[in-house]
């Protein structure tokens, strides 16, 4: 399509409206409200449930036994609530790992989902992940829990946790750890073919995998962890001591996880914030020399669509794209239907506008 008909239809509506429906652009309905409610509730959710788990982890090591080598504990020492707190860490981690995994995954199924190969690779692997997990839960319950029968006093979990049934998810500790590591490489390099291969500016390719990098930060630690996991294992002794770092390096793992998921967003609030300063540089600068910094008119690369939707849609067919550069962002328009226009290659344009 040639700029100035692309130009021409900013004044149209994304999309043809149902039949007997009048376009309304003044005060049209919007249920964005469900978002804003649904973050209402999920953020505080988001924010103390991992607030809780930290407390947990400092109620098991402050004033107790873990944390400090096996022979300077008493076994008497091993309280009740430390104990419970130990074998839910044991058993959440895993399924607390496994969400953050599969979180990251819904992230790149969510932006390069129109990639067939990245669905299918992200559909599989979320499956794997979390059939894994779930299964190290299940063991780590069955291997190291009291007995129903033997009722829930703080006896029975010691008699469980020494047990010898439970000294073999040592091994099961190193498997996950292993599993740690080739995942968080896996999903460190998967968005990369769809990066390198998208219709944008080198630059914008190289931010765009920068942004995604921060899952270094999770193979370092899940690296870390598998080396102190191995040392777990094969010292098999001293478990009050060894297993801390085994659970600070879980902890880093899923924090840089999280990251990874945020990292979308927060490059939008970088960008709403940016654009202030600069303005307001801009301002100072203009008062300081008298001379205005910018100049009358400024060029746009692409168009004027609202960047609250990045999705521009013609038509029916959904078999071509385009990407539009803005200055601020590269959207995906994967439902730009042409009709029997198709595109040969990328198209840059320029559109002048009056300051």
């Amino acid at each position: 399509m040639a700029p100035d008909m692309l130009s021409q239809l900013l004044d149209h509506p994304s999309q043809s409206p149902p039949p007997g429906v009048t376009p309304n652009f003044i005060n049209p309905d919007s249920i964005a409200y469900q978002v804003y409610i649904t973050a209402g509730v999920s953020i505080p959710l988001i924010l103390a449930f991992p607030l809780l788990r930290v407390i947990s982890k400092i109620h098991c090591l402050s004033g107790g036994a873990f944390g400090r080598h096996a022979w300077d504990v008493l076994l008497g020492s091993f309280t009740k609530p430390q104990l419970v707190l130990a074998l839910l860490v044991e058993i959440t981690g895993p399924l607390a790992i496994c969400a953050v995994k599969i979180s990251v995954l819904v992230l790149y199924l969510h932006i390069f989902g129109v990639l067939n190969w990245m669905r299918i690779s992200s559909i599989a692997s979320m499956i794997f992940i979390g059939a894994f997990h779930v299964s190290l839960s299940i063991a780590f319950a069955a291997m190291c829990a009291p007995s129903p029968s033997s009722g829930p006093s703080r006896l029975n979990f010691l008699t469980a946790f020494i047990s010898e049934s439970c000294t073999y998810t040592r091994i099961l500790v190193v498997y996950q750890g292993v599993a740690n590591v080739i995942i968080d490489i896996f999903l460190l390099v998967l968005p990369l073919p769809a990066i390198w291969t998208m219709q944008m500016p080198l630059r914008r390719k190289i931010t765009t995998s920068a942004m995604f990098s921060i899952g270094l930060c999770a193979c370092l630690s899940s690296i870390i962890g598998l080396v102190y996991r191995v040392r777990y294992y094969s010292i098999s002794s001293d478990n009050t001591y060894l297993v801390v770092p085994v659970w600070a390096t879980s902890m880093g793992e899923m924090t840089a996880g999280v990251m990874v998921c945020c990292m979308p967003s927060i490059a939008i609030v970088f960008k709403l914030v940016r654009r202030p300063i600069l303005s307001g540089l801009s301002s100072a600068g203009q008062r300081l020399t008298g001379s205005s910094i910018l100049t009358s008119s400024r060029s746009r690369k692409g168009t004027d669509i609202n960047p609250n939707g990045p999705y521009f849609n013609l038509g029916s067919d959904s078999s071509h794209q385009i990407w539009i550069d803005t200055e601020a962002n590269t959207y995906s328009l994967p439902h730009l239907n042409l009709g029997n226009a198709g595109i040969g290659k990328k198209i840059d344009f320029d559109v002048s506008q009056a300051a």
